[in-house]
């Protein structure tokens, strides 16, 4: 079976770690993968199987890839084609219908919770995605959502239900590889005596790190608790975020407290040193890193935001959560969690749960491969 993963880039986002996870767990079952991507951006290809292809289209927009898109499909003998993420997903719907003559199937993984992600877009931006999804998501052999609540949001979009199937992402990271890293010498990345707190996630609006630097200067000014803040992730094309970000935490003078550490190789071993994991974020469409956080028996403390935290750790029972965007909340949970751990050998078996041995064959089924 020839399958084929179609993405933006090849980076360290979500949605590119789920294809690498999918991709090398098929390649091993004796299917041939290709992964096809717009942008040349490229960090994970050392981590894909040999066996598997990676061609990229080295384009900087997504409609510019739809002519050659075009061309790769009709040349291509292609069994499976599965795009990833709104926009992507209708350009791919597009090319499809140019080469209908063609015998591929084709399956659209939408990774965002779409109606919270662009909720501040106008009206007409909103409609014409409303339309977008009505019209060429139907077209799809299938849609998978990645939680339950961003198949619900599809479907209110206008996607038909027996269109949708939710299937959770291949989160459990690959332990193996990660203790061989560590081998090579284990940094510290934290001070001693002090609350150590790790945050992982692109430096964008949708992860509100002012909510977490809010919290954190309640965690030291009002509750006199010593912390240390740690947040890794890819400083993104929106410098102005970053930039924000920065001047906040010289504003309340959490410099010692707050490291922005930018994009690192392995963020588990950061995770891994931490007391506890902690996600402030105003929408997610799953929450990788919750399940990694897990897999290491590290208690969470995140946001209750659509969709994907509360389906991964419900309330109370594998993890806390919080109301969005309520710094005073996040404190008063980050508080509580610091008194009380969940017990580590039952957040590493929830983490099972969303392990390639659940999740592939699923992907396998939907395939029909």
């Amino acid at each position: 079976m020839r399958i084929v993963f179609f993405l933006w880039d090849f980076g360290q986002g979500g949605a590119e770690t789920v294809a690498l996870r999918l991709s090398n767990y098929l390649s091993d079952k004796g299917h041939e993968l290709h992964i096809l991507t717009i942008n040349s951006k490229d960090q994970l290809s050392q981590r894909l199987n040999t066996e598997a292809r990676l061609t990229t289209f080295n384009k900087t927009r997504i409609i510019s890839s739809l002519i050659p898109l075009i061309r790769f499909i009709r040349t291509e003998n292609i069994d499976c084609f599965v795009a990833n993420m709104w926009p992507l997903t209708v350009v791919s719907v597009i090319a499809d219908f140019f080469c209908s003559g063609f015998r591929q199937k084709l399956f659209l993984i939408e990774h965002g919770n779409l109606g919270e992600e662009f909720k501040h877009r106008s009206k007409l931006f909103k409609l014409l995605q409303r339309l977008s999804i009505y019209f060429f998501y139907n077209k799809a052999y299938k849609v998978i959502a990645v939680s339950n609540g961003v198949g619900e949001d599809l479907i209110r979009k206008g996607l038909r239900r027996e269109k949708t199937q939710v299937i959770y992402n291949p989160a459990y990271p690959n332990l193996a590889e990660h203790k061989l890293n560590n081998e090579e010498g284990k940094k510290k990345w934290f001070k001693e005596d002090c609350l150590k707190l790790s945050c992982v996630g692109h430096i964008k609006k949708d992860k509100n790190y002012p909510n977490l630097i809010s919290a954190i200067d309640i965690l030291k000014n009002e509750k006199k608790i010593n912390c240390q803040v740690i947040i890794a992730g890819a400083r993104y094309v929106a410098h102005s975020v970053t930039n924000q970000i920065e001047v906040l935490i010289h504003q309340k003078k959490l410099t010692n407290e707050i490291t922005l550490l930018g994009s690192i190789s392995n963020p588990l071993s950061l995770i891994e040193e931490s007391d506890l994991l902690v996600l402030s974020s105003n929408n997610e469409g799953f929450g990788l890193v919750i399940v990694e956080a897990l897999s290491l028996g590290k208690t969470v403390v995140s946001t209750d935001c659509p969709s994907g935290p509360a389906e991964i750790i419900g309330d109370d029972e594998f993890g806390y959560l919080c109301r969005v965007d309520n710094p005073s909340d996040l404190a008063e949970k980050i508080e509580y969690a610091k008194e009380n751990n969940i017990d580590p050998e039952k957040l590493i078996n929830r983490s099972k749960e969303f392990s390639l041995d659940k999740i592939g064959p699923l992907y396998e089924a939907i395939l029909d491969i």
